[in-house]
């Protein structure tokens, strides 16, 4: 009853991804515009396999996925939700759009994609000293702790290491 429009909505979200299904017998095979395209899409398999129970054909040549009688009565069954795909849908066209943006020599989506990738040398510098300032706060937290379990005689030269050097540590 309702396969043919589930069907159409599946694919409205699979072929801008290139991939489509298309009827194969008693089967929908899904066709990739590149081989291999759904391998590099480990969510959006996963996904499809546990909600429209995808499998792989590989007992002969040619080998290919594909949803079978299980998937069928599935989509069959009742109109899909707008998350038919679950979270990798939003997941999946942010990446697509900001890889695309990148491509077409968007510097900012570039400039994100480098901050978040490898924020030790890309990433704003505000939240790096952020990031050492509580890594310092942990490590004299840590520092007073071994100071104030030490013998009284170390613990007094430290302190009195650290007047001297007039570094305030609020003892």
């Amino acid at each position: 009853m309702f396969f043919a429009e589930n069907l159409a909505k599946l694919n409205a979200k699979l072929t801008p991804h290139g991939l489509e299904l298309v009827e194969h017998g008693e089967r929908y095979r899904l066709v990739e515009a590149v081989r291999y395209r759904l391998t590099n899409l480990p969510k959006l398999k996963e996904e499809l396999q546990k909600k429209y129970k995808l499998r792989f054909h590989g007992d002969s040549e040619p080998k290919y996925w594909y949803i079978g009688s299980e998937g069928i009565n599935i989509l069959s069954k009742r109109a899909l939700k707008s998350d038919f795909l679950g979270e990798w849908d939003f997941e999946y066209d942010a990446l697509f759009y900001i890889k695309e943006a990148m491509q077409g020599g968007t510097w900012p989506a570039s400039a994100w994609f480098l901050e978040r990738k490898y924020p030790q040398r890309y990433g704003k510098r505000d939240v790096l000293k952020q990031q050492i300032y509580h890594i310092h706060i942990e490590f004299v937290r840590i520092v007073l702790e071994i100071i104030n379990d030490a013998d009284p005689a170390i613990k007094a030269q430290v302190l009195n290491e650290l007047k001297a050097r007039k570094i305030d540590i609020g003892v």
